[in-house]
């Protein structure tokens, strides 16, 4: 499985799941960490600018050290419609 995350400008990251491995809010948390990163050098001045972030509603996704992790960014939450 591929996490790929991207902007108006193109991908800025793509990360592969190991074979049989699950994503768990937790690793979930971890991308969003190692995304701000990838922001910081592949998009200079963005986040000062502010990222506006949204994802669907999966379970790890929406877990409450993932939702933690994207305040920790202060990345603005947008919100999935269902």
């Amino acid at each position: 499985m591929a996490s790929v995350f991207w902007d108006a400008e193109g991908i800025i990251m793509v990360e592969y799941l190991e074979k049989g491995a699950t994503i768990t809010g937790s690793y979930y948390a971890d991308q969003i960490r190692r995304l701000r990163e990838a922001i910081k050098q592949k998009r200079r001045g963005k986040l000062r600018a502010g990222v506006l972030f949204h994802q669907d509603n999966a379970p790890s996704h929406k877990a409450a050290v993932a939702m933690a992790a994207i305040q920790e960014t202060v990345f603005e939450f947008l919100e999935h419609s269902i």
